[in-house]
């Protein structure tokens, strides 16, 4: 019995001593760039100019040792402002970055509510600055990122697709215009056409401005996710909202009298339904 226990006091060992070696501590699978990029809260670019080491005992967890860097940013590729140090494990076991002063890093990591403070390690996508990906190469990654980083600030589509979704033009006149929204001195009305939400994509929604001649205008809007809007801002000028997505919306305001389109504003919006910045053609207007 006692050669037995010894036997199995050696298995327990061995696999003890296997779980915590650098072969089986830190395992993770090889993501895209763009995957680590989206599954980021921070990415940029820096260089390390102190590290130290914070904390007493093994790992990355509340006041265990770990170390912390400071650094200066090279480039912001995704909500990098007022960040101000790196935390990261104290080893590669525990998939740390073995940070260097002096040494440029591609940083992918998470931030938590009103901390300044990146965590970040080698399952994030952080390396050094002469490393690639398993699909970029090392001297590809900035363009991507910087491709990546527009589409984060203009979301698909872009304001010169959102134009191309809107079309105006002129069809034969309805009495049911009768019934429609009137202007402000009543000489001119409109009335909205919205498709069912049990509609299958895309959904498009049609506008109607009676201006008491021949012909009226339509201005119809392709590819909705939900009911449009409109109002008179004055006696000639219409102001149409259109929910093109969850999160990008734009408004678009039409001379009656012109029967033309003057502008078309998109904005960004957040989780709660609210601007969070206005896209001009470039998608670099901010509020």
């Amino acid at each position: 019995m006692a050669a037995e226990r010894r036997a199995a006091g050696a298995i327990v060992a061995a696999l003890l001593a296997l779980c915590v070696s650098p072969a089986w501590a830190c395992r993770c699978a090889p993501q895209t760039l763009a995957e680590y990029f989206q599954r980021a809260g921070v990415v940029m670019q820096v260089r390390v100019e102190q590290v130290e080491i914070v904390g007493n005992g093994v790992g990355d967890g509340d006041g265990h040792a770990h170390r912390r860097a400071q650094f200066t940013r090279l480039q912001d590729y995704k909500n990098a402002a007022g960040v101000d140090s790196l935390r990261t494990a104290l080893d590669g076991a525990a998939c740390g970055l073995a940070l260097q002063p002096g040494a440029r890093y591609w940083i992918f990591g998470t931030l938590a509510p009103g901390s300044t403070q990146v965590r970040t390690g080698s399952c994030d996508g952080s390396r050094p600055i002469d490393q690639g990906f398993t699909d970029v190469a090392a001297d590809a990654v900035h363009e991507v990122l910087l491709e990546q980083r527009r589409a984060l600030d203009c979301p698909s589509p872009a304001p010169a697709e959102i134009a191309a979704r809107l079309q105006l033009t002129a069809v034969p006149r309805a009495e049911a215009a009768i019934t429609g929204q009137r202007s402000p001195n009543s000489a001119y009305a409109f009335w909205i056409e919205n498709p069912s939400p049990v509609q299958r994509p895309p959904r498009i929604a049609k506008l109607l401005i009676d201006r008491e001649r021949e012909e009226q205008i339509e201005l119809r809007l392709h590819g909705i996710a939900a009911a449009a809007s409109a109002q008179w801002v004055n006696e000639k000028l219409v102001l149409v909202r259109v929910p093109w997505s969850r999160h990008l919306r734009s408004e678009v305001l039409i001379d009656v009298e012109r029967a033309a389109i003057l502008s078309v504003d998109s904005a960004r919006l957040d989780e709660t339904g609210r601007v969070q910045h206005w896209l001009d053609a470039d998608c670099r207007r901010q509020p």
